[in-house]
């Protein structure tokens, strides 16, 4: 069996593996110079990126509207993506819980079992931020969705 040896450091062999263990004492790091953080404007930031916040913004608007023309045929998946984007991120959408719990509740009946528990989950985090109104109104809209696209 071979032993290694290293500056500053202990070794042991393995006697089941054969292979060699070994405990290395680093020295500490040394203190850090403290640099100030420089901040970046938009402009910087957008010449840096290549790309600007309106063109950001035009995006992903037409990613919500992607997202809805495949909702309205009744795609689970793009439903699911349509409300997250209504509930949590307010990208491209304002954030607005009534909308998130519509298209939430169309992607739980719409979706395969495999995915349905995720969609309910997400249906009832909304739900808990609506009146009862808003959520009555949100089933009723669902509900006439559902009859007017009924899965395949």
């Amino acid at each position: 069996m071979k032993y290694f040896h290293f500056a500053d450091s202990k070794v042991a062999p393995l006697p089941k593996l054969g292979r060699v263990v070994r405990e290395r004492r680093l020295p500490a790091p040394p203190e850090e110079e403290k640099r100030p953080v420089r901040t970046v404007t938009q402009e910087e930031w957008d010449r840096l990126t290549g790309k600007s916040r309106p063109q950001e913004e035009e995006y992903e608007r037409q990613a919500v509207g992607r997202l809805r023309k495949a909702s309205e045929q009744g795609h689970a998946e793009a439903q699911y993506l349509l409300g997250d984007m209504y509930y949590a991120r307010g990208e491209g959408a304002p954030e607005d819980y009534a909308e998130a719990y519509l298209w939430f509740n169309l992607a739980a009946t719409y979706a395969d079992a495999s995915y349905r528990y995720e969609y309910v989950a997400s249906r009832d985090r909304a739900a808990e931020e609506l009146t009862p109104e808003q959520r009555a109104d949100a089933q009723r809209r669902a509900r006439e969705f559902f009859e007017a696209t009924p899965p395949d």
